[in-house]
């Protein structure tokens, strides 16, 4: 943070002392540190909490998309967006991709399918899906009918 509000200044100074003199190198050199120093909102204990209770209890793509805007500055948007994307889904393809990935015994195409429904926003589609292929793992692991043999070899 020093070091950009340091090559603020010297920038602000150069071009104040080009266009003003000695005079305004020095209003420049304040400026331009004073410029550098700025940074973005970082999120407050409020700001995560209405996060949450959004995440948890809104429905609503538009409320998602309005709440994700007013989050933008302190940069929580993306959760925010990400669930009004998936609000805005069609259920029956949702429904029948979550069919398929249950009848799976492949971890790995679990835990991979986990990822991909924690980036559209369903964290708790996502987290079930995490248990479930924990516990194939530890099916697995355990000698389970449908056991993979250790090291992934077939």
């Amino acid at each position: 943070m020093r070091v950009r509000a340091w090559l603020g200044g010297a920038l602000g100074g150069v071009l104040g002392a080009m266009l003003a003199g000695p005079v305004g190198a020095a209003v420049g050199f304040a400026a331009g540190a004073g410029v550098g120093h700025v940074t973005a909102p970082s999120p407050t204990s409020t700001h995560k909490t209405t996060l949450g209770q959004a995440m948890r209890s809104t429905a609503s793509p538009l409320e998602l998309r309005t709440l994700a805007r007013k989050l933008e500055p302190v940069g929580l948007d993306g959760p925010l967006k990400a669930r009004a994307a998936l609000r805005e889904k069609p259920d029956p393809a949702r429904r029948e991709t979550l069919r398929s990935i249950a009848a799976s015994t492949d971890p790995d195409a679990v835990e991979s399918a986990s990822l991909d429904f924690k980036r559209e926003g369903a964290q708790v589609t996502a987290e079930t899906l995490r248990d479930y292929a924990r516990g194939l793992k530890a099916v697995a692991a355990a000698g389970g009918p449908d056991a993979k043999p250790a090291g992934g070899a077939s």
